[in-house]
């Protein structure tokens, strides 16, 4: 393993080793674990270990900067404020608990950005290994969905669990759909048609995870980067025609020419009677809310473990029931931080765009680069906008593997500039 860690990945300091072997080890547990749990297992505890081993190990390496104090403050501060307010409030410790740890995930992440590491080895071992675990975690997410036969020998032995439509709202499972599609298609570009079409078939089970379970952003993502691919493909229209009818055969195949018909329906109906699932109202409800408060609550919000009656959720069969979240980074912002939400929540859907445009200047489409830049966006967009899967860990990795795609462009650019 140390060997490997050398040769293969050149990562020569220890802390690298530990913090990368970290990373991988969270993956590949998280990859059985449950993302939202409400019994701590031994999985979700060696996750923990693992997380508190690389968070320890990136504070080592913060750069010490006026930035870096900056930036520590303000997390720390973002911290402490709802903490106090939930405490004051009454809110119980469960709850607490429950709001905090994403907030950890999403500050484990950020901190990748003003982590020191000269060689930029580190970051590139990253970039090179963490998308692969991480499609890897999103295919196993989808396969009791995909496929009830092995889902159903995996329960057996308490390895998947039941609430699917948690697991295909996951990021990893955007990701693997994402990253497996454009990656297939430049391996296809470059003639290595059996792995190209290998990995567009393995894109199929997150893929058809999210088209059985009606999730409509996921899916359109999916589509759309399929007519990006077809748009922007160096190839003649032919070979474009061709690669195109085999994968829609593959799909007809993988799903039955029965299902296409029901899952139209499905989405119609979907649409039709839940349109935006109340994820408006909610904005609307918790802006409401926020500013009925007094000054002081209107600034600070209702903190960390507050509960509400969101009308995302208010249906005949849970009349009246509180939850702890939100279903968008945005308004979950808004009713954890108050008016400061608001910037917090712009904060981040800049720092996405500013990423994503800085590097998009300096990767190719059918690269490496490009296709793990453009599929770790879907995943943070839907979390940010659509949906709750920005509590999770796998969010935060996704913005982890896209700071580390900046990180590395931003190396090789550097490198360039000084030869």
């Amino acid at each position: 393993m140390i060997s490997y860690l050398r040769n293969r990945l050149k990562l020569d300091n220890t802390n690298d080793q530990i913090s990368f072997a970290s990373l991988c080890s969270i993956c590949l547990l998280y990859a059985f674990s449950h993302p939202y749990p409400q019994v701590i297992s031994v999985l979700e505890l060696g996750v923990g270990l693992f997380l508190g081993i690389a968070f320890l190990m990136t504070v080592l390496h913060l750069k010490k900067s006026l930035y870096s104090l900056l930036l520590l403050a303000a997390l720390s501060a973002i911290f402490f404020w709802p903490l106090i307010v939930g405490l004051v409030g009454g809110s119980s410790l469960g709850n607490i608990i429950r709001d905090i740890v994403p907030f950890l995930y999403l500050c484990f992440a950020c901190l990748f950005l003003i982590r020191r590491n000269e060689g930029r080895t580190f970051f590139k071992a990253v970039h090179r290994t963490l998308p692969w675990l991480l499609t890897v975690v999103g295919i196993l997410f989808s396969i009791r969905e995909v496929l009830p036969f092995i889902g159903d020998i995996l329960a057996k032995k308490g390895i998947v669990w039941l609430e699917m439509h948690l697991l295909i709202q996951s990021s990893a499972v955007t990701f693997a759909m994402c990253f497996l599609l454009l990656k297939g298609c430049n391996l296809i570009h470059l003639g290595k048609y059996f792995k190209g079409f290998g990995l567009l078939f393995l894109s199929l089970i997150p893929f058809m995870g999210t088209y059985l379970a009606v999730m409509r952003a996921p899916t359109a993502f999916y589509v759309l980067f399929i007519l990006l691919a077809m748009f922007i493909w160096p190839v003649s229209i032919l070979r474009k025609a061709v690669i195109g009818g085999v994968a829609f055969f593959i799909f007809i195949i993988a799903s039955g020419p029965a299902t296409i018909s029901p899952y139209l329906e499905n989405l119609t109906n979907k649409q039709k009677n839940h349109g935006n699932n109340g994820k408006v109202e909610e904005i609307v409800q918790i802006t409401e809310l926020t500013f009925d408060r007094p000054q002081y609550a209107q600034l600070l919000g209702q903190g960390w473990g507050s509960s509400w009656a969101s009308p995302a959720v208010q249906t005949r069969l849970h009349p009246g029931k509180r939850i702890s979240y939100a279903h968008s980074f945005i308004a979950y912002s808004i009713l954890k931080f108050g008016l400061s939400g608001y910037l917090i929540s712009l904060l981040l859907v800049i720092l996405v765009f500013y990423l994503f445009a800085s590097t998009w200047m300096k990767a190719k489409a059918f690269s490496y680069d490009g296709t793990v830049l453009f599929s770790s966006i879907p995943p943070l967009l839907i979390g940010i906008f659509l949906e709750p899967n920005y509590k999770t860990l796998d969010f935060s990795i996704t913005l982890l593997i896209l700071i580390s795609v900046y990180k590395v462009l931003q190396s090789k650019s550097y490198e360039t500039n000084t030869e």
